[in-house]
């Protein structure tokens, strides 16, 4: 930003307060006010189906943490299954309503939920020459788990600025 010496008409850096050329007293020029920084917003909305995505993933947290709070009701069993439905079904809400602490909560479990399913995967494809056939399957599911977790992690990413 620059401002103008009223004085010889030389255009200045707007932070000083003499001119270089004629040395006038240049403190008083109005100086330029910065335009207000406005939120970061990315230039493309997300695809149509990453709202759905997201929100279908909120509710499947809630729905499955409905399901074991159920299965407990009826077991009578009210062990650590129904402190961890309790913990889905808050993080499933905090999706829902965005709240951001939730939302960076879930974004480390995810990366945390993908670490230990590749460990998971690397174990039953090295031990897969002793347990068998079963061993594919655990691969899927790993693969599954692991596609799910980052996911989340980019619907969480494109939902930031649009939602």
């Amino acid at each position: 930003m620059t401002i103008q010496c009223p004085s010889c008409g030389q255009t200045l850096p707007a932070q000083f307060t003499h001119c270089q050329f004629c040395g006038a007293d240049v403190s008083k020029v109005p100086r330029p006010v910065p335009a207000p920084t406005q939120k970061r917003r990315a230039l493309v909305a997300p695809a149509r189906w990453v709202p759905i995505a997201y929100y279908g993933v909120a509710v499947w947290y809630i729905v499955g943490a409905l399901v074991t709070v159920v299965q407990s009701a009826v077991l009578k069993d009210f062990g650590p299954e129904l402190a961890y439905a309790l913990f889905k079904v808050a993080v499933g809400l905090g999706l829902i309503f965005k709240v951001e602490l939730v939302r960076g909560i879930m974004n480390i479990l995810c990366w945390i939920q993908i670490v230990f399913s590749g460990l998971g995967l690397l174990t039953t494809v090295l031990a897969a020459p002793f347990i068998g056939p079963i061993a594919f399957l655990f691969m899927i599911l790993y693969i599954i788990d692991i596609c799910a977790n980052a996911l989340m992690i980019f619907l969480i990413g494109e939902t930031d600025d649009f939602m």
